[in-house]
């Protein structure tokens, strides 16, 4: 059997994105040392930010992409919560910026979709 444990994003500004993290989920943060944060959800799923410049670093590659300066990435975290409205308010409020509100999609959910400061889809 496999079990999801860890999702890693590689970002550009490592303290940023621990503040907005910290702002717009409320999670734990387990592991802070300089170059690598992480947090863990209630459902014991750990979310790692690592700085682009280490991240590569653990599997010899000869660099991340970087982040784009328009648009977003292609990595998406899908959540799932009792109050759309409520969470999106405290993701924008984290400093997300809306790329589109919330609507019943053509699965049967209803979401709003975000992106965080380096890009990643919320």
């Amino acid at each position: 059997m496999h079990r999801l444990s860890l999702v890693i994003l590689a970002v550009c500004d490592l303290p940023r994105s621990i503040d907005f993290y910290r702002r717009a989920f409320g999670w734990p943060q387990t592991v802070d040392v300089p170059t690598y944060a992480e947090f863990t959800t209630p459902d014991d799923l750990r979310v790692g930010l690592y700085h682009r410049d280490g991240y590569s670093r653990n599997f010899d590659a000869p660099r991340v992409s970087e982040r784009p300066t328009e648009g977003v990435t292609a990595t998406e975290l899908y959540f799932e919560c009792d109050d759309v409205e409520a969470a999106l308010a405290q993701m924008v409020d984290a400093g997300a910026e809306l790329i589109s509100p919330p609507s019943e999609r053509s699965w049967g959910d209803v979401c709003a979709y975000v992106k965080d400061p380096d890009g990643n889809v919320l």
